[in-house]
This record gives C-alpha cells, sequence and structure tokens, in this order.
C-alpha cells in the first residue's frame, strides 16, 4: 500500500512538474515572440526589407527544435547587423566623398578669387559679393549640366585669366560647359573658343550659349571639330563684325 501510495504522489508530482515545465515555457515562448515582433517591427521601421518577409514565431515543442528557431533568429540578427554595417560604411564612404568634394570645390573657388580679385581688397563688400555670386554659380552649374561644381569653378578661373569680370563670367558659364559638353573637349579649349568667338563678333557674354549652340550646329552639318570652327571664327570675327554679317551668316557661308 505504501508502494503503491508512493507511486501515485511520485505520478501527480510528475504531471505537476511537466505541466509547470510546459507552462513556464509557454510564458516564455510567449515572451520571446512579443519581443522578436517588437524587434522586427522596430527593424522594419529603420531598415527598410532587412527583416522583410521575416514572420519568426516559436513553436513549443521539442528541446532540439527550440534550438533550432533560436539560431535561425540569431542568424537573422546576424544578417541584419551585417547589413547595419555595411549600410554604416557605404554612408561613410558617402561622406567622406562629400568632404573631399567639399574641399576641392573651395580651394578651386579660392583660386578663382585670387585671379578675378588680385590687386583688389578681398575684404570690401563688393569683392565679397562677387565672389559668393561665382559660388553660387559654379554650384548651380554642378547641378544643371555633366560637370561637377569643382569643373565649373575651373571654367571660371579660365575665363578670369582670359580677362572676364565677374558679371561676364557667369553670363557666360553656361555656353562654355555646353560648348564643352558637345564635343566633349576640356574645359580650357571650351573657354578659349567661347571667349575669342565672343570678343571675335563684338557679342556680349550673355551669348556664350547661343555661341555655343552655333558652333554645335555647324559642327554636325558640316563635319568639323568645335575646336577647329572657334579657331575659324577666331580670325572671321573681326572682319564679319566690322561688315555687318552675324554669327550665324559666317556659320552659314
Amino acid at each position: 500500500a505504501m508502494k503503491k501510495l508512493a507511486n501515485s504522489v511520485t505520478t501527480q508530482i510528475g504531471k505537476d512538474m511537466t505541466s509547470g515545465i510546459k507552462s513556464g515555457l509557454k510564458g516564455i515562448t510567449g515572451e520571446v515572440n512579443k519581443a522578436t515582433t517588437e524587434a522586427a517591427n522596430t527593424a522594419k521601421k529603420n531598415m527598410g526589407n532587412v527583416f522583410k518577409g521575416m514572420n519568426w514565431k516559436m513553436d513549443l515543442g521539442p528541446l532540439s527544435s527550440i534550438t533550432t528557431q533560436f539560431s535561425a533568429l540569431g542568424a537573422a540578427g546576424g544578417a541584419a547587423l551585417g547589413l547595419l554595417a555595411e549600410a554604416a560604411h557605404k554612408v561613410k564612404e558617402g561622406l567622406d566623398f562629400a568632404i573631399q568634394s567639399g574641399m576641392a570645390f573651395e580651394d578651386q573657388m579660392a583660386t578663382v578669387g585670387a585671379v578675378q580679385f588680385a590687386g583688389m581688397d578681398r575684404s570690401s563688400a563688393e569683392v565679397q559679393a562677387n565672389f559668393a555670386a561665382l559660388s553660387a554659380a559654379a554650384k548651380q552649374a554642378g547641378l544643371d549640366t555633366r560637370y561637377s561644381a569643382t569643373e565649373a569653378g575651373q571654367a571660371l578661373e579660365l575665363m578670369a585669366r582670359a580677362g572676364f569680370n565677374t558679371q561676364q563670367s557667369i553670363a557666360a558659364l553656361p555656353g562654355v560647359l555646353a560648348a564643352a559638353a558637345a564635343e566633349g573637349m576640356d574645359l580650357a579649349s571650351a573657354s578659349s573658343i567661347v571667349s575669342n568667338v565672343l570678343r571675335g563678333f563684338n557679342l556680349a557674354t550673355e551669348d556664350s550659349t547661343r555661341v555655343a549652340d552655333v558652333l554645335a550646329a555647324t559642327s554636325a552639318k558640316t563635319n568639323s571639330s568645335i575646336e577647329s570652327l572657334g579657331q575659324s571664327f577666331k580670325f572671321a570675327g573681326p572682319v564679319a563684325s566690322q561688315l555687318g554679317l552675324k554669327l550665324e551668316d559666317v556659320a552659314a557661308a
């Protein structure tokens, strides 16, 4: 009888323990699922598609199954951390490039200022306003054309060396960049050609885009390079201007 009673008590204790363990595991599972869902939702908001398609739920079962599920969660977390590290690296590369580009632009504009305002009081309000206008024009060209703001600054420098003032350089910049882009020539050549044609035909710097358009159209029709046309117009311009001929007339001849 004592043995039977002992067996009965042992069986009942075992049932209670099993029930308690299962209840405890269910509680743990619920907390894990809740925490996982919250983490996944947060990750989805902050990382886009990192956890896309992931609908992780723990199923109560054998210990090996639970271990496998935890391993899967760990692998997903590791992948997420890897993507975060890669994203951070890309952000750093972008910041480094932006900083280097910004420094190159500042250096280039400093050169433009030194050439454009040589012998002038750099602290005067007029010079500072003109320098700000040049910088703004270069930045805008970097947004509107295939050339960077630094390259646009190089074109401004070349025009300043050719004797253009601030307003003339800003007005001529679009045409210079357009002429360079039309034939893939360097900015120094484009600046020289456009400035020579403008002066040869006694045109205003605001006509620089017109000059670039005429050069590009004539080049396409005659199979001549813009550079060779520029040389021809350089010598023909003064004579044509005296005869009252327009740039388009000479180009069509």
